[in-house]
């Protein structure tokens, strides 16, 4: 039986791709930002309140609040801003070992944007954002920063706060 002259680069092609599937086959890779899931939250502050430091590992708790994170307004650059004493959330997501994204919770901002622009938020100071890496800044809420604390196991996330 021959092969005619059509078959066989067809046939080289799917043999390539079968041998491109099981060398692969399982592994993947999560983009920043993805709306993979997340299954552990790692969670450090820094600033002029004594150091914290948490994981969460509860992928329901995490999931709800990485999504919570994405649910904020987006802010828009403009307007004055006092920002308060250095403090911010640094927190990793993951999925197994893998970050699936990087974010900042700046409880009293910094008072610039990354272009320093200056701009007021929701709350008082109008300087509170959280930043989803590398340069998208949500508006906090209240509800947020409640959640925040609650799965970080604090009493507030700004200790000013009471």
């Amino acid at each position: 039986m021959k092969m005619s002259g059509k078959l066989l680069p067809r046939a080289a092609i799917l043999i390539v791709v079968a041998l491109a599937a099981v060398l692969f086959a399982g592994r993947s890779e999560l983009r920043i930002g993805s709306t993979a899931d997340v299954t552990t939250l790692q969670v450090t502050r820094e600033g002029v309140y004594p150091a914290f430091q948490t994981t969460i590992r509860n992928p329901e708790r995490v999931s709800r609040f990485y999504q919570a994170a994405h649910a904020l307004i987006k802010i828009p650059p403009g307007g004055g801003c006092n920002p308060g004493p250095p403090l911010i959330y640094h927190l990793t997501f993951l999925n197994g070992t893998t970050v699936v994204a990087k974010m900042e919770i700046y409880p009293h901002g910094h008072g610039y944007d990354a272009d320093y622009h200056a701009y007021t938020g929701p709350l008082v100071n109008g300087c509170d954002f959280l930043l989803i890496e590398p340069d998208d800044e949500r508006a906090l809420t209240l509800q947020f920063y409640a959640q925040a604390a609650h799965l970080f196991g604090l009493p507030t996330i700004d200790p000013l706060q009471p």
